[in-house]
């Protein structure tokens, strides 16, 4: 199991803005980059209500994508 005393990010920085298309839409994005382990990518809808609409591992083919 997870301990306490482990942190699962490091990191979580601002890494720009980037437009984004999704099966729900295209939508303009902040993009943060979360460093631990991994690096993974999250894509934050900038507008309310602030939804994640994208996140993406990097070195991976793994990408997961709103869809509703």
């Amino acid at each position: 199991g997870l301990h306490h005393d482990k942190r699962l990010l490091e990191d979580v920085v601002l890494r720009g803005e980037e437009r984004v298309t999704v099966p729900l839409g295209t939508f303009d994005t902040w993009k943060l980059e979360a460093r631990g382990s991994t690096t993974v990518y999250f894509f934050v809808a900038k507008a309310a209500p602030y939804q994640m609409v994208k996140m993406a591992v990097e070195n991976s083919p793994l990408e997961m994508v709103r869809v509703r």
